[in-house]
């Protein structure tokens, strides 16, 4: 069974708004001849993320990218993994406007990560809105990493 979980995008709301409105100028300007320039940067903005795919049976995990719809990613060994931690993080993004009024927004989320057994440091696995949510995952997650 294999995992694929979408972690964390890059880029804030205004700049992936910004990346589909490039992108629909872009179409709506090919026939001037730079229109695929415009689709490529805003698909760039817009299309950004990263994630994770996890293949519990054959104890493999690939942390990757998404640029233009193509995932980069490296397969690795995850039986140095033996622990399920849950960490609370706080997102902020800032966008300034023309007139210098800055807009900040914040998210609350709860990141689920796979630690080696003495290290603080993780691999990050999946991404919860809410702590309850967060739990069921991390318990599922567990069972999975001691079958």
């Amino acid at each position: 069974m294999i995992t694929n979980n979408q972690l964390h995008r890059p880029f804030s709301n205004s700049a992936r708004l910004a990346g589909w409105l490039l992108m629909i100028a872009g179409v709506i300007s090919l026939l001037e001849g730079w229109g695929i320039v415009l689709i490529l940067l805003g698909a760039f903005f817009a299309l950004t993320r990263t994630g994770i795919s996890i293949d519990w049976e054959n104890r493999k995990v690939r942390s990757y990218s998404v640029l233009w719809g193509i995932r980069f990613g490296k397969w690795i060994d995850m039986k140095k993994y033996e622990v399920v931690r849950i960490n609370g993080k706080t997102l902020n993004y800032s966008t300034m406007s023309w007139t210098n009024r800055q807009l900040n927004q914040t998210e609350e989320v709860f990141e689920i990560v796979l630690l080696e057994r003495y290290r603080d440091k993780g691999l990050l696995i999946d991404v919860a809105v809410d702590l309850e949510t967060a739990r069921e995952r991390a318990t599922e997650y567990k069972k999975l990493l001691q079958n």
